[in-house]
């Protein structure tokens, strides 16, 4: 296993495990096109016993609006009860400091780390 040690990009990093029905997400065109943000707020992340399936984002945009954007989430009821969702929240006076993890040939575990260090672990042990 490789430890990853930069932030994730989503374009460039593989979430879950490719599949036809995966629908790609580019976060900066689509904050670009709702006028920027100010910070994460939420992230939920969707794995198994294996590795990370899939995430959705949730930003603070500058006009106070949330923006929710999905990387490789299950869609169907039944892939969503083959998997384990797990919440981490951030408040408003913290904010994501790091990400860390390690992955093969996909991300394996998650690790999330703010400045007034709450940590979320996700994914295989």
């Amino acid at each position: 296993m490789q430890k990853i040690v930069d932030l994730i990009i989503p374009d460039k990093v593989i979430i879950g495990k490719p599949n036809k029905k995966s629908k790609k997400a580019d976060d900066c065109k689509t904050l670009t096109k709702a006028g920027g943000l100010i910070k994460i707020n939420c992230i939920k992340t969707y794995y198994n016993d294996k590795h990370i399936i899939g995430f959705t984002i949730y930003y603070k945009l500058e006009d106070g609006d949330f923006l929710k954007a999905s990387h490789n989430v299950p869609e169907s009821k039944s892939e969503r009860k083959k998997c384990t969702r797990s919440v981490l929240e951030i408040g408003p006076d913290d904010y994501l400091l790091e990400i860390s993890g390690f992955f093969t040939d996909q991300i394996d575990n998650i690790i999330f780390t703010t400045y007034r260090g709450k940590i979320g672990v996700y994914g295989a042990s």
